[in-house]
């Protein structure tokens, strides 16, 4: 994913005939919205009480534009960060298009964002704004594109929403780009990064169990915030651990940071009980679930208990949280998910093991493999050797990862790579395979042949 300082995003774009500005501000939001680069905009009728709250008809040279300014209630939708709006959004327009589908008896490809961006700046209570763009397409020729603009205010978010027919011309795209990383000013108080002592125990009573409430102790990191019931040199010695780990992360990923971004809470548990006590309060787990875990990342947050903190679960569920919340890349399947963890996670001596795999042929097919729903509930399928799916499939997972990272015909499009498969839906091997043609130039049988290669010839 691209980071964008507003004033790297500001390229020169074409002359625009009779270009109109319009503003406008939404007191509920705290935002100013101004619209330009448009023209012939002319603003539509609105009802009262409608989560839109303003909408214009108006052109982009050749492109005909719908433009409509939206706020939603961040409490009762749950909507924490600018993303949410934009995944928000998305889920509506891909069921109105199923339902429009369903009564016309014409199937489309699936209405998904298939490029997101985040700019970073003042646009809101958190310090960015994120955007989706969907393009439909005609068999293979492109004649229309929606594209939202996710933001957060205090108490209520916003989204900008463009829908424009024919699909944008590269010019044109330029100019409504432009026109969106400018559109919006933000007058309302931001969030505070190092959360405020309100904020953090609120947290805890909310997640805890209740016998630890009166117990906490918390401690302050670079990137984290570590919510606790141990002793303070305990908590101390693991917010080490895991900025070492978050730094491990970074080298290898290579994300870029927004200022102003929330500290990642982690919450560490004095016993095993205490970490399964809250996976059942706040996961919905059963005990049993929980005690098949020793920690686990998910939304914004790492649960685990203090037992040894260079145990490499620690590592392993570090990089789920920084893919959801710093790299922002939730897609491709679990065996992404799971491969660019394990990958962190494992030695170059322990991964050879898979050598012998692909020796005996014994690996699973990659077009089977990227169809998996979940590598960690294929473990009940326990083996008589001792064992399962499961960990041959999170060693398969991290021995892909391996080759595109450390193969000296593909490394250098490493980061490519991570960001395409990670912006793609779950388990849809058509859009991963297209994503290896854009950074590869290759097929999934083409990907396939050269990934067993390099296993076969790995030393």
């Amino acid at each position: 994913m691209k980071l964008f300082a507003l004033a790297g995003l500001l390229v020169a774009a074409p002359s625009v005939a009779h270009a109109q500005e319009v503003t406008r501000t939404f007191d509920d939001v705290g935002v100013t919205l101004t619209l330009s680069g448009f023209e012939e905009l002319e603003e539509g009728e609105q009802e009262a009480g409608d989560q839109r709250r303003a909408w214009w008809i108006g052109t982009v040279g050749r492109a005909e534009v719908y433009v409509s300014f939206w706020v939603y209630g961040r409490k009762d939708l749950g909507l924490d960060l600018p993303e949410d709006v934009v995944y928000l959004v998305e889920g509506h327009r891909a069921r109105v298009q199923e339902a429009e589908e369903e009564e016309s008896g014409e199937k489309r490809a699936p209405f998904r964002y298939q490029e997101l961006e985040l700019f970073a700046g003042p646009f809101g209570y958190v310090p960015y704004t994120y955007l989706g763009v969907h393009t439909r397409y005609d068999e293979t020729k492109p004649v229309a594109n929606h594209i939202c603009l996710g933001g957060i205010g205090e108490t209520n978010a916003y989204g900008v929403e463009i829908w424009a027919e024919p699909a944008l011309s590269d010019d044109e795209r330029k100019t409504v780009l432009e026109a969106l990383a400018t559109c919006i000013s933000y007058a309302g108080p931001a969030q505070e990064a190092e959360w405020t002592e309100e904020e953090l125990v609120t947290r805890w009573e909310a997640d805890a169990p209740d016998e630890v409430h009166e117990k906490l102790v918390y401690h302050r990191t670079e990137h984290y915030l570590i919510l606790s019931n141990c002793g303070k040199g305990s908590m101390k010695s693991f917010g080490k651990k895991m900025e070492e780990f978050y730094a491990a992360v970074k080298e290898v990923y290579d994300f870029e940071e927004v200022p102003g971004e929330k500290l990642l809470p982690v919450f560490l548990f004095r016993t095993d009980q205490q970490y399964y006590d809250f996976c059942v309060k706040t996961v919905g787990w059963t005990e049993d679930e929980a005690r098949d875990s020793k920690g686990m990342a998910w939304h914004d947050y790492y649960a685990t208990w203090y037992e040894a903190p260079r145990d490499p679960v620690h590592i392993h569920e570090a990089t789920h949280q920084i893919f959801k919340n710093r790299l922002r890349l939730p897609g491709g399947g679990s065996w992404f998910q799971e491969g660019v963890a394990e990958y962190m996670s494992t030695s170059k001596n322990e991964r050879k093991a898979f050598k012998k795999i692909v020796k005996e042929e014994k690996h699973v097919p990659l077009e089977q493999f990227f169809l998996v729903r979940s590598l960690l509930m294929s473990q009940e399928t326990d083996r008589l050797d001792g064992g399962s799916d499961a960990s041959d499939g999170y060693l398969q997972a991290a021995c892909l990862i391996e080759f595109v990272r450390e193969s000296k015909e593909w490394k250098d499009r490493f980061r490519d790579f991570v960001h395409a498969i990670g912006r793609t839906p779950y388990n849809d091997v058509a859009a991963i395979e297209r994503a290896l043609g854009e950074v590869y130039g290759v097929d999934l049988e083409g990907f396939e042949k050269r990934f067993l290669e390099y296993w076969r010839k790995r030393r």
